[in-house]
């Protein structure tokens, strides 16, 4: 066996921190967005202090036409609920399912595997080989990070899937996050021997990344939601609107303004100059949000426009379909869409909603005819379940009788989880 080392040239793209903020900006909803502002707002003092609040809402009683809602949050999600859809199940066998369920299960609120693959072997019998096979295919989830065996793992894993593979932020990570949340800069510097501007610019990457990346996503419910886009028909065409409320863009206040371009002090001046240069990155980051958002809801919209106005089942449309049209990377149209609401003609629902994933995943259903989405056939089993005999309710097989007749065509084992998610129960315990 050769054990010879070579040289492989491969090409990677690497985010610089401001790209990496762009995106990260891109990703927040409304209220990320205002309270992102506010916290920038303290860090910089050029910045003129924001007033109004963070949204436009209106009492639905108001009796005005063009008013906001506000609804309930949806049911508390688990770690089940937000992952396995992303999985295709039918690509793994009964045992492997039920590895992928049991790591999901065993996930703490932050998103880390506390146990390891041998500690969740000895209490379920399944092969530590299985669950390591599951364990890594979990771990390129979204949201990136879930599943890490520990802190440093879990920001090692959002390094990777930005292309960053720095070995000064890659030994910051393993060896000195401690240093790096007391803010020990100079410590760093004496073990590592690099410049004190390479560490900061390190601990910043550091620190845009998301050390609890299930934090807020599961186990909420309590919370009432304000949509971040406001949706309205206009003629053939939609608009779309961020529902932004008093804060649009970052305004510099002019005293300091006029007070960088007048004083003769160098550092004074630097200072002002790198301030208003970060007054300009955030107000660019954050048109650009409104442009992909509102640019992704309109297509959106345009496509949907039957499933908004009438109601029923929204049509085929993929997130890969929706980036070629409008010239985006799936992945920017994924993190744009993610968390975030609209409110249309019919009422409020999550952006995602409009979109179908087509076939290639377990958690979306799709035929070569009617192109129907998991929400759409899951819509299809609840009216069906609403219209049937009280006295001889609709069985699983039954419900997928009639949904094969309606072009839809999904398991039984499929049938039964959808009516499951949705609170529906079995049918004796309907009777």
């Amino acid at each position: 066996m050769d054990l010879g080392n070579a040289l492989v040239q491969e090409q990677r793209q690497v985010l610089s921190p401001r790209q990496i903020e762009s995106i990260n900006i891109l990703a927040m909803d409304a209220q990320d967005l205002y309270e992102f502002a506010l916290k920038e707002q303290e860090e910089n003092p050029i910045i003129v202090p924001i007033s109004g609040e963070p949204f436009r809402t209106v009492g639905i009683d108001s009796g005005h036409d063009d008013f906001i809602m506000s609804i309930p949050a949806p049911e508390a999600n688990t770690a089940r609920d937000l992952l396995l859809p992303q999985i295709n199940l039918n690509d793994y066998s009964e045992e492997e399912c039920a590895a992928f369920q049991l790591i999901a299960d065993s996930l703490d609120e932050s998103g880390r595997l506390p146990e390891t693959p041998l500690e969740l072997s000895g209490f379920s019998g399944i092969p530590v080989g299985v669950l390591q096979k599951c364990i890594a295919v979990m771990k390129k989830l979204e949201p990136i990070g879930v599943c890490a065996s520990s802190l440093a793992e879990c920001l090692e894993l959002q390094l990777d899937a930005l292309g960053r593979d720095d070995e000064l932020l890659l030994e910051i990570i393993r060896r000195h996050l401690q240093d790096v949340a007391d803010g020990a800069v100079n410590r760093i510097v004496t073990a590592t021997g690099q410049s004190a501007c390479k560490v900061k610019e390190c601990i910043k990457i550091i620190r845009s990344l998301n050390p609890l990346p299930l934090n807020g996503l599961i186990g909420e419910g309590a919370r009432n939601i304000t949509p971040d886009i406001i949706l309205t028909q206009d003629g053939d065409s939609w608009s779309a609107e961020l529902n932004n409320g008093g804060f649009r863009a970052f305004e510099v206040c002019d005293y300091y303004v006029r007070m960088a371009r007048e004083t003769s002090d160098e550092d004074l001046r630097e200072y002002f100059r790198q301030k208003i240069q970060r007054v300009n990155f955030l107000n660019e980051a954050i048109e650009k949000r409104r442009d992909t958002l509102t640019r992704i809801a309109r297509m959106a919209a345009l496509r949907q426009s039957d499933f908004l106005l009438r109601g029923g089942a929204p049509v085929a449309l993929t997130m890969n379909t929706a980036a070629g049209e409008l010239g985006l990377h799936p992945s920017t149209v994924g993190r744009a869409v993610r968390g975030k609401y609209v409110q249309h003609p019919g009422g409020v629902c999550e952006l995602r909603a409009l979109f179908a994933r087509g076939a290639e995943s377990a958690a979306s259903v799709q035929t070569a005819d009617s192109g129907v989405s998991r929400e759409g056939v899951k819509r299809m089993i609840r009216e069906l379940v609403a219209s049937e005999d009280k006295e001889a309710p609709l069985s699983d097989d039954r419900i997928v009788t009639m949904l094969m007749a309606s072009g839809v065509d999904i398991s039984r084992r499929t049938a039964a989880k959808y009516r499951g998610e949705m609170g529906i129960s079995g049918m004796h315990n309907r009777i």
